[in-house]
């Protein structure tokens, strides 16, 4: 048995497990680490070794949280299909966002990011994809801010054409308060973004890290300055990420 999330499938799969005799194991997919979780109580000592955390982020939040940590952990790989052949030789979008506009993504400091940027290199073009609560705030944050002509802000695209826009993006900036993988780092990095982000997830294997507005801003400015140095990079492939899992199947 596998469930994803810790919350009801973990419930219903930890009943079927005891009934049949069959072994368990459970993903920990995002936000269920952190204390609102109200499974996370259900947890006892001995089920460590039943539990996947996706990043050491990941499993550092479990542990604050209850004071355990997941027996094994197993970061989200990147397929082949997204993986490009060959990448543009042109990137006109300089520093991209990607990601559901609501409050845990942290979009107001991406702004704030941006305004700090905007300040030593006037004109940078900007473009943040998602909608969600938050866009009217944003808007309004971004005119405050005198962004509004250097940002644009493109709404709920499909993927494929998510990975085409980090094909023409020379930053990928994510100023999240919590990721835990952020699979868009792998999406990102292997469409030849930089990336820069706050350190949560999976962040500090394929970027630049930090916590503060400044240092991201110094970071984007950079990369910036070195536009040559766009390549793929893939840290994890999904092939990887099955080869873990079916071992632990095996076992």
């Amino acid at each position: 048995m596998h469930s994803f999330w810790l919350g009801p499938a973990w419930v219903v799969g930890r009943q079927i497990s005891r009934r049949l005799n069959i072994p368990l194991l459970t993903t920990l997919m995002g936000q269920d680490v952190l204390p609102q979780n109200r499974y996370l109580k259900r947890l006892a000592p001995g089920i460590a070794n039943q539990l996947v955390a996706l990043s050491p982020f990941h499993q550092n939040a479990l542990e604050k949280t209850c004071g355990l940590r997941a027996a094994h952990e197993i970061p989200w790989g990147i397929a082949g299909a997204d993986i490009p052949a060959q990448l543009p030789a042109e990137r006109p979008i300089d520093i991209l966002g990607v990601g559901s506009l609501i409050q845990v993504k942290n979009w107001v400091q991406w702004l704030e990011v941006l305004r700090l940027i905007n300040e030593k290199q006037p004109g940078v073009r900007a473009e943040l994809i998602g909608e969600g609560p938050q866009l009217n705030l944003l808007k309004q944050q971004a005119e405050r801010l005198g962004l509004a002509q250097h940002l644009t802000f493109a709404g709920s695209l499909p993927r494929p054409e998510v990975l085409e826009r980090m094909r023409r993006s020379k930053v990928l900036l994510h100023t999240g308060h919590f990721e835990s993988f952020g699979f868009v780092f792998a999406e990102g990095a292997a469409n030849g973004c930089r990336m820069v982000s706050t350190p949560v997830g999976a962040a500090l294997a394929f970027g630049v890290c930090s916590e503060t507005s400044a240092g991201l801003a110094a970071a984007v400015l950079q990369v910036l300055a070195q536009p040559d140095l766009q390549k793929p990079r893939v840290v994890y492939r999904m092939e990887d990420t099955a080869a873990a899992y079916l071992k632990l199947y095996g076992g």
